[in-house]
């Protein structure tokens, strides 16, 4: 016999089918990263840690968890692919797992708009965790100091007016069997150009051109 479940009652339902499935994931993740690394296997299931998807539209089976660790004293941050009854990737620190994932989901490169999605989750997933890292889209998100010295401020509108035409969102363009992305980022207290060549099958070039140096910034977002 068919009974209809009350509309008032099905958010509640959906909230522990959506709880019940975060509970499975992290058990299979835990147990997939058991012999990567047995540390990061035991934050996963840890209630301190929450884990996000990150947005990876280019990705067909694997899915790429942000997992953060919220420990007062000691914050752990880091990034990993998985896919329930396939191998974990670890990401973090780590661009040959990227590209090795990418591989192990048949990712196809074959857009500008899918160029620039993979590097940009390849530059955010593979950064170091011991350095601040972000990228920059314009000028305006380049996060300087408050109260700088007078000198420092003419330092900060040279910046921003030389800079304000150069820095963009990151953009893509074809070449032979793939694609170059343009992007700009902070790392500490550089700014940087990356010049990223993108095959269809998803390998990945890199060539970084420092552009400034020193530069009077927030040492943490």
């Amino acid at each position: 016999m068919h009974v209809d479940i009350p509309v008032i009652y099905m958010p509640h339902l959906i909230s522990k089918m959506q709880n019940k499935m975060q509970v499975d994931i992290r058990q299979q993740l835990s147990q997939a990263l058991t012999n990567v690394n047995e540390n990061y296997a035991n934050l996963v299931i840890n209630p301190r840690t929450e884990l996000e998807v990150y947005p990876t539209p280019f990705l067909q089976e694997y899915k790429i968890y942000r997992v953060e660790y919220f420990n007062p004293h000691k914050p752990v941050l880091f990034y990993v692919g998985f896919v329930p009854g396939k191998p974990a990737y670890l990401l973090t620190s780590n661009s040959k797992n990227y590209v090795s994932l990418a591989q192990a989901d048949d990712v196809v490169i074959n857009s500008p708009q899918v160029a620039v999605n993979y590097v940009t989750a390849y530059l955010e997933v593979t950064r170091s965790m011991s350095e601040l890292f972000y990228l920059v889209s314009s000028v305006d998100d380049i996060k300087f100091r408050p109260n700088l010295t007078d000198e420092q401020a003419e330092f900060r509108e040279a910046i921003v007016t030389k800079y304000s035409s150069v820095i963009t969102a990151p953009t893509a363009k074809s070449i032979n069997n793939g694609y170059l992305v343009t992007a700009y980022a902070v790392r500490e207290q550089v700014l940087e150009q990356y010049s990223i060549t993108v095959s269809r099958e998803g390998e990945i070039g890199s060539d970084v051109t420092t552009l400034e140096k020193s530069l009077p910034l927030l040492y943490g977002l």
